[in-house]
């Protein structure tokens, strides 16, 4: 017996993006793991899955003391424009200490103006992949991306801000180092 399923469009597309998605992820750290230079190479994991780490904090706890003003509430209803300052700001100011700080030790010499431009170019980017994943979870009409996490969510839901800033991590790596 041939048992057909109707399927949705949606389906079909929530499939390909599972697969595609957390693919650019991986091809832009491999080309973070690929610079020469091993301890430039952990310097750069470090600082862009950090500052991902520190704006999606900031954001939320900023936004949780101070927020006041809906970011995108089609998008994300509990975002604030004070959580998403809060979180550009202090993504920022994380690559510019740990830049400063770490960077002799993993022999790594770059202006200070630079990290400044490159922790607010991640931070900023690490917000719009959090809200783009929402977006998406909206459209798909999703909680959650899975469900491996418990309340968390899935995989997607922890990676949506590196899976956007780890191909600029990568591009200003070719450009600078």
């Amino acid at each position: 017996m041939l048992i057909v399923c109707q399927r949705e469009v949606t389906d079909g597309l929530y499939t390909i993006l599972t697969i595609l998605y957390p693919g650019m992820l991986f091809a832009s750290l491999y080309d973070l793991l690929s610079v020469p230079n091993q301890q430039i190479s952990q310097f750069l994991l470090i600082l862009t899955f950090g500052c991902a780490i520190v704006t999606d904090t900031f954001a939320y706890l900023g936004g949780s003391a101070f927020g006041r003003h809906k970011l995108i509430e089609k998008v994300s209803p509990h975002k604030t424009v004070e959580g998403a300052i809060c979180g550009l700001v202090s993504g920022t100011l994380y690559v510019f200490i740990f830049g400063l700080y770490f960077q002799s030790g993993f022999d790594v010499h770059i202006n200070k103006i630079l990290y400044i431009a490159w922790g607010a170019l991640l931070s900023f980017f690490s917000q719009v992949g959090d809200l783009s994943a929402s977006y998406l979870k909206r459209w798909f009409g999703i909680k959650d991306f899975g469900k491996i996490l418990g309340p968390h969510g899935g995989m997607l839901d922890r990676l949506d801000s590196i899976l956007f800033i780890a191909p600029i991590a990568s591009f200003f790596t070719m450009i600078y180092l």
